[in-house]
């Protein structure tokens, strides 16, 4: 079984779909749930196994313990076919610490039997905020002994951001807050990436934000 696109899809698994993290993507679903849509595709010359797909959630944040939230049944793909799969998940009992009108947090997903190959993404979007305001956003990261390394990047110079270095204790969470200042100017979109560098093994986790300056409501 060979999987086509090799060089570009290296972390495809044999006889399962293709897992890209910027295949992932959710949006509210009233006050306290999300719809996940998840968009696999069969990179292999076969068709794909019967398999279930584990999804775990957490807050926003990076290396925290995550928490069941959906198993989904992933049917058989031929060759090439794409599917999107979706599933209900309750977000009531992640704390709310960064208000968006999309929910911001961390979900883990991977196929049963495959978790050492889970993908993990750590995201807050459609962040609206007032021009040439200061605004901070909670990152969460476990209480433990455990040093970590974060650095804020933007991707717009207009916009700059940095991650405070004082840590507050939020129950089991160390809080670290970003900082961000927005531009004068309104409809001003960012990407703003927060790298999160575990100190005694170097593994990095990236939490993407989204934002916006305006007033009212995101279209």
């Amino acid at each position: 079984m060979e999987a086509r696109n090799a060089p570009m899809f290296e972390d495809a698994l044999p006889g399962l779909p293709f897992l890209d993290p910027e295949a992932i993507s959710w949006a509210m679903e009233g006050s306290d749930h999300i719809e996940l849509h998840i968009d696999l595709e069969n990179l292999f010359d076969e068709p794909t196994m019967l398999t279930t797909l584990v999804v775990e959630k957490a807050p926003l944040g990076a290396f925290l313990p995550y928490r069941p939230a959906a198993r989904l049944f992933v049917p058989i793909l031929a060759t090439l076919e794409t599917k999107r799969i979706t599933a209900r998940i309750p977000v009531d009992d992640v704390p709310d610490l960064n208000r968006a009108s999309e929910w911001g947090g961390s979900l883990r997903l991977y196929y049963e039997g495959a978790e050492a190959r889970a993908v993990e993404v750590h995201r807050c979007r459609r962040l609206l905020v007032v021009p040439s305001r200061t605004t901070r956003y909670d990152i969460c990261l476990p209480a433990t002994d455990d040093r970590y390394r974060l650095r804020a990047i933007s991707a717009d110079p207009e916009w700059t951001a940095e991650v405070d270095r004082t840590r507050e204790r939020h129950g089991p969470y160390d809080l670290r807050v970003l900082t961000v200042h927005s531009p004068v100017a309104t409809d001003r979109l960012a990407d703003i990436e927060v790298e999160v560098q575990r100190r005694y093994d170097g593994a990095v986790a990236t939490l993407e934000f989204e934002l916006m300056t305006g007033a009212g409501r995101w279209n």
